[in-house]
C-alpha cells in the first residue's frame, strides 16, 4: 500500500511532537522529585550538593545518589530506580529526535534518517503512534 508522502511526513511530525510533549511531562515530574529530595529529604546535605541540579544528567546522578545514601528512601529505591532506568533508556532517542536533523527528505519503506555530526540513526515509522 502506497501512502502519500505528505501523510507520512505529517505522521512523523505528529509522532515527534508527541514525544516532545510527553517528555516535557516526564521531565517536569523528575524536576519535582529532585526538588523534593533536595529540600525535604536532605539531598542538600549530601557532599557536593549545594544547589539543585539543572541538567538532566545531573538530576539523574543526584537522584541515584539520594536513593543510595538517604535511608528513608530505601522503601522506594526500586520504584525510583525504575523511573531513572526509563529516563536513561529514552534520553538519547529523545535527544536525537529533537536535536538531530532529518537527513533524507523522503522515507525508504517508512524509514526516515536523522543525522547530526554526532549521530546517524534510522527511525522506523511503524504506525500512527510509534516512530
Amino acid at each position: 500500500m502506497n501512502i502519500p508522502i505528505e501523510d507520512e511526513e505529517n505522521a512523523l511530525y505528529s509522532q515527534i511532537g508527541f514525544v516532545v510533549v510527553q517528555w516535557g511531562h516526564c521531565e517536569q515530574s523528575l524536576e519535582l522529585l529532585v526538588k523534593t529530595l533536595f529540600l525535604q529529604y536532605g539531598g542538600n546535605k549530601l557532599p557536593k550538593r549545594k544547589r539543585i541540579p539543572k541538567q538532566l544528567s545531573e538530576k539523574i546522578a543526584f537522584v541515584k545518589e539520594c536513593t543510595s545514601l538517604i535511608p528513608s528512601l530505601a522503601p522506594f529505591r526500586n520504584e525510583i530506580q525504575a523511573v531513572i532506568d526509563n529516563f536513561e533508556a529514552l534520553t538519547q532517542t529523545r535527544h536525537d529526535l529533537v536535536h538531530g536533523a532529518l537527513s533524507d527528505s523522503s522515507p525508504l519503506n517508512g524509514v526516515y534518517s536523522f543525522g547530526s555530526k554526532h549521530i546517524r540513526k534510522r527511525m522506523r515509522l511503524k504506525n500512527s503512534s510509534t516512530i
